[in-house]
């Protein structure tokens, strides 16, 4: 009957009224527990801002000391596999000598050299770089300034390049100046990179190339012993290890 029908109605509508308070108290519920949520993340967020900065500082440190703990060290790009193989010193001395057309110094001892671990490259890739390590920081010094001299180093017909040991994070920062230093080439200026990724130049005037690090000027009132006669009028720093300004 139709009475019988509106008491069913009145039931599922009552039944319904019950469900939506207890839906309600739910959401109220969820709603103070997210509240509390952030109410703790906003307590502990400079907590965390701490850490990360702490984080970083470390990182940075550590990878400082990698790149200092290799200060004898050079990398040797492009010499062929198998060349003098069992016998790296005697293949490093002959690529100073000959393909550097350097006097051998009893200076440049070499406590060790190596190639890079990794599988054997194929024909078609490039060979494993050559580490040295000098017993002393002069040598390793004599060696890529002689480098640079001799600009195009050859052996075995083939060009090879004489590089410091630095940390992957270092060549990726200086890998950001790579069109600058090659638009500096082009027009014979005088550039010279500072550890770990400071680029000091000269130049006729203002240069704006991408990617674009950090802009900074030489100041007249810093100390006479910092300046040099290759540094510029102006330089750029990319996230340099160091916190000064003005570069040294």
């Amino acid at each position: 009957t139709m009475a019988t029908d509106v008491e069913v109605i009145k039931e599922d509508l009552s039944s319904l009224k019950h469900s939506m308070q207890k839906l309600n108290e739910h959401v109220s519920e969820m709603e103070s527990h997210i509240s509390n949520i952030e109410d703790d993340m906003h307590l502990e967020l400079p907590g965390l801002e701490a850490i990360t900065m702490k984080m970083d500082s470390l990182i940075e440190k550590l990878d400082d000391l990698e790149n200092r703990s290799c200060q004898n060290n050079i990398r040797i790009i492009g010499v062929p596999e198998g060349a003098k193989a069992g016998n790296m010193k005697a293949l490093v001395k002959n690529l100073i000598t000959g393909s550097l057309n350097m006097v051998w110094d009893p200076q440049f001892e070499i406590e060790r050299a190596h190639r890079t671990l990794g599988p054997y490259p194929g024909l078609d890739q490039e060979p494993c770089h050559i580490i040295v390590t000098f017993l002393r920081f002069t040598a390793r010094e004599a060696i890529l300034k002689g480098a640079r001299v001799m600009e195009n180093a050859m052996y075995d017909d083939k060009r090879i390049f004489f590089f410091p040991d630095l940390s992957k994070n270092v060549i990726q920062k200086r890998a950001k100046f790579s069109e600058i230093k090659r638009k500096l080439a082009e027009e014979n200026e005088k550039y010279i990179m500072q550890y770990p990724a400071t680029l000091h130049f000269t130049w006729k005037g203002v240069v704006d190339l991408q990617p674009k690090p950090q802009r900074g000027h030489t100041h007249n009132n810093r100390p006479k012993k910092l300046k040099r006669d290759w540094v510029g009028k102006k330089y750029y720093t990319c996230n340099s290890f160091s916190s000064k300004k003005g570069g040294t």
